[in-house]
């Protein structure tokens, strides 16, 4: 016979955290004392995040989404940036536009059409003298 009962973990402790991925890790005993365990990622963001480095410029917030939802992503670093956004369907590029983020990460939000599939996005921003790029699928 299986006798089995649901739990629940509280992660509200994860909400105090820095932004960044976290690993977890849930093991568990049985009666007999075997053992498993099981392993699982989660990307916490911060209620105001600031990337670790500039390699975690970008960070999706939302990037699955059905046609006629926004996707969301954090853009930016801890310093005044010019950054371009391309919005693309396919091989063309669908609109661009240049932001300008002042006070850290901002978010960017991608409207897409109920018509649209194969959507991606690309963001450009120069920092120190050099190119970053990041294209995302949406």
């Amino acid at each position: 016979m299986n006798d089995s009962t649901q739990s629940f973990i509280n992660l509200g402790p994860l909400k105090d955290q820095m932004s960044g991925m976290y690993q977890i890790v849930i093991s568990a005993k049985n009666d007999l004392g075997d053992t498993t365990s099981i392993t699982s990622y989660v990307n916490v963001l911060a209620e105001h995040p600031r990337p670790r480095d500039i390699a975690h410029w970008i960070k999706p917030i939302h990037n699955v989404v059905k046609p006629g939802e926004e996707a969301e992503f954090m853009v930016g670093i801890d310093e005044p940036s010019y950054v371009l956004f391309e919005k693309i369907k396919g091989n063309l590029i669908v609109s661009s536009q240049w932001f300008y983020i002042v006070n850290g990460p901002q978010s960017v939000k991608v409207a897409t059409d109920e018509k649209e599939s194969d959507i991606y996005v690309q963001f450009m921003m120069v920092s120190h003298n050099r190119v970053y790029c990041s294209y995302q699928k949406i």
